[in-house]
């Protein structure tokens, strides 16, 4: 079968004006975020302690992030692209909280992986035992038991004691929500969770009203302001996350994203009020 040109399917989906505005603002975003890890690159930001590692990821895996959501966009995925927004900001409230306690819970970050790594292996294990080919079997088997050292000399640090007094394992690597992360990261961060939840969470959950809007996106049935909202909202959105991504920049690394904020922030102004008078002429 022919491969599926992705090009030329993103060719064929016709914005409008208004969409087309807000998807600039949002590529924006994306090529000062891009530039600013160039620079970075080109300095050669030395990642030599838990911590640092921990940034250099978590800032590949935001930037990461941002070219999802305008990818998904681009193709119309909207439920999609929500679903991209509020891992941005998980991440976002990931590094927010282990820049608290740098160099503890850095380790503890990096450490917990081991434990991932054997469980989902295991899981593997338990899924494919009786169908997989006997040397994929084998080769999973070796895997397992390499894992096993750290798995076990780690897992006994990631375990609690519950109010009855029983050993319980972690849930997580820090033993908390990211809901309770960000609460511990401040009012600010704690408000931006509110937000992104509150309004990604009925696109991520498919939801009545999520589903509803499906029809939307047919070729038949296309209704622009549709989409119009959804974009607006994803986008907006993104930006209020990655707003709080630029102060952590600037704290944390030094770089000077924040300098941008301002514009980005009035060109949203400048499209609801477009749109607000549009729709009350």
């Amino acid at each position: 079968m022919p491969r599926i040109n992705l090009g030329a399917t993103a060719d064929s989906i016709q914005f409008s004006d208004e969409i087309w505005a807000w998807i600039e603002l949002l590529e924006d975003v994306l090529r000062v975020q891009q530039d600013v890890h160039l620079l970075a690159d080109a300095r050669g930001f030395n990642a030599d302690t838990d911590y640092t590692k921990v940034l250099v990821a978590g800032m590949h895996n935001a930037r990461q992030a941002l070219h999802a959501i305008d990818l998904l966009l681009r193709f119309e995925l909207v439920n999609q692209a929500a679903a991209q927004v509020r891992l941005f900001c998980e991440g976002l409230i990931t590094l927010e909280y282990i820049a608290a306690d740098p160099q503890g819970r850095a380790t503890r970050f990096w450490e917990y992986a081991y434990i991932e790594a054997y469980e989902r292996a295991q899981a593997l294990m338990e899924w494919e035992a009786e169908s997989a080919a006997p040397e994929h079997t084998r080769a999973l088997a070796d895997a397992i038991k390499s894992l096993k050292p750290d798995y076990e000399r780690l897992k006994p640090t990631f375990v609690f004691k519950d109010g009855k007094g029983r050993a319980r394992a972690f849930n997580g690597w820090a033993n908390k929500s990211i809901a309770q992360q960000a609460a511990d990261c401040g009012e600010r961060i704690e408000r931006l969770y509110a937000l992104v939840y509150k309004t990604m969470s009925a696109y991520v959950h498919g939801s009545g009203w999520s589903l509803r809007k499906q029809g939307s996106y047919s070729m038949k049935h296309y209704d622009a302001r549709v989409a119009l909202v959804d974009f607006s909202e994803i986008i907006r959105t993104t930006i209020a996350v990655w707003v709080e991504l630029a102060h952590f920049c600037y704290r944390h690394l030094g770089w000077d994203l924040i300098q941008y904020g301002p514009s980005f922030v009035e060109r949203i102004s400048v499209l609801d009020a477009a749109y607000t008078k549009r729709h009350q002429s």
